[in-house]
């Protein structure tokens, strides 16, 4: 019976260069794929990317605030994701901002 862990978890343990590279890569691929179907993630960190003990597949967990989009110029309204891991274009020095590209978040 396979068995996941959080990649931060994984990572502690195997630092394999070539597993490591692996995982990055399927990682952008996974993310290039999620914006190829027209869904923006919007909460992209460790905890939400798994891997697999016996293949160390990556998949990405946790579309609870996704949205679907129709390409960067699909802006979303609000604060989402968890605070320590959202990108640049969802803060300003003045907090949340009101909108942003939902695609460029996730890069």
């Amino acid at each position: 019976m396979p068995w996941w862990i959080p990649l931060d978890g994984f990572l502690r343990y195997d630092h394999c260069p070539q597993a490591v590279e692996s995982l990055g890569v399927q990682f952008l691929e996974g993310v290039a794929f999620m914006h190829e179907h027209k869904v923006s993630h919007l909460d992209l960190k460790p905890n939400n990317l798994v891997v697999t003990s016996s293949t160390r597949w990556l998949p990405i967990t946790d579309f609870g605030i996704s949205v679907f989009v129709e390409g960067e110029e699909t802006e979303v309204n609000g604060y989402r994701g968890t605070p320590s891991w959202v990108a640049p274009e969802v803060r300003s020095e003045d907090g949340p901002r009101r909108s942003y590209s939902a695609i460029l978040a996730d890069r």
